[in-house]
């Protein structure tokens, strides 16, 4: 959602195209005034090597996203601008400094943005056969609980924020697809801390019941995990029918 909703702000003066290096190699050689980069801390060497290249070719380089906010002073070794926090309060003005040659070092966003009046993701820019769940929307950011291994609150803050009901419904009818897949950081205001599994048993059950679809992220490797982790964690994905999976080693994220 990242790029495609970075495209959204950008003024319609500009020729955008998004490019997923993950799938395919770039194209040094094409020619481009302005390169805008955002990366998961386990791609982010790649993403630096990327932005050095177009860099030694004169080529200006942006970085962003969570990583880079976490770590300002080691991306602007690789970037001539970089974008701490959330970019909308800062994306068009520079694009505007770049126009006049007066890029800044830093653009940070001071405040939390409020989700109304948001840009529409430009998805017509993404090649969808790249990705299983193409129709994404954001109804919220933040997450009003603090797990120690989480990087959202790092990033969007522990206050949760709602996008008007409205300008999500408006969105959703717009898509050319009934399945769409919501990617808000937490499915309920439920106490994290007194969650069980008998307790996610039932509001499983009551999510499918009316036609919802869950994906289930599971972190391993937290201490006191026991070799039969693997196995119960399979079991409870199974028994209680998770439409589909995410598995994570617990990791150290910059900001923790």
């Amino acid at each position: 959602m990242a790029l495609p909703t970075i495209a959204g702000l950008t003024p319609s003066d500009w020729d955008i195209e998004i490019h997923d290096a993950r799938t395919t190699p770039v194209d040094y050689d094409r020619k481009v005034g302005l390169v805008g980069i955002t990366s998961y801390t386990a791609d982010i060497t790649s993403a630096c090597e990327i932005a050095d290249v177009y860099r030694s070719k004169g080529v200006k380089v942006v970085m962003g996203g969570v990583h880079v906010s976490a770590l300002p002073d080691e991306a602007r070794q690789h970037a001539d601008a970089i974008v701490v926090g959330e970019a909308e309060a800062v994306w068009e003005r520079l694009l505007r400094d770049c126009e006049k040659g007066e890029l800044k070092t830093i653009y940070k966003s001071n405040t939390l943005i409020e989700m109304s009046d948001m840009v529409i993701p430009r998805r017509d820019l993404l090649n969808r056969s790249m990705y299983s769940s193409f129709y994404s929307v954001q109804a919220t950011r933040g997450c009003p609980f603090n797990c120690e291994f989480c990087t959202v609150t790092a990033f969007f803050g522990q206050v949760f924020r709602t996008r008007p009901i409205d300008e999500v419904v408006r969105e959703v009818k717009g898509l050319e697809s009934k399945e769409f897949f919501f990617i808000d950081d937490n499915l309920s205001k439920i106490s994290k801390s007194l969650n069980s599994p008998d307790g996610y048993r039932e509001a499983i059950k009551r999510i499918h019941g009316v036609g919802i679809n869950i994906v289930g992220s599971f972190i391993l490797g937290l201490d006191g995990d026991s070799p039969d982790v693997f196995k119960r964690t399979y079991n409870f994905i199974m028994e209680n029918k998770i439409d589909a999976a995410q598995f994570h080693i617990l990791t150290p994220f910059p900001g923790h």
